[in-house]
């Protein structure tokens, strides 16, 4: 699946809000700015659902990814496009 960013980020949204109903309720408008943890309240098992989800959505590999790094929404959509390079 090659994507550009707007589609990345629309999907990245769609993970987010089947890994946690609620994250639509705490930060209504998404963007690369939103913050995973403080805005969205993701918790650890939230982090790994989306780790997972993001390789299974976009066929990438996260191994060498510590999805704790990943601060923003815009962190991951940044970590996507390489991987997808």
């Amino acid at each position: 699946m090659k994507a550009d960013r707007k589609q990345i980020l629309e999907k990245l949204t769609e993970i987010i809000l089947f890994a946690d109903e609620t994250a639509r309720e705490r930060c209504p408008v998404m963007d690369e700015n939103t913050r995973i943890l403080e805005d969205l309240g993701f918790t650890s098992v939230a982090m790994l659902y989306m780790a997972v989800s993001i390789e299974e959505a976009f066929n990438v590999r996260l191994d060498d990814v510590n999805v704790w790094d990943l601060h923003t929404l815009g962190d991951a959509v940044r970590l996507i496009e390489r991987k997808m390079a």
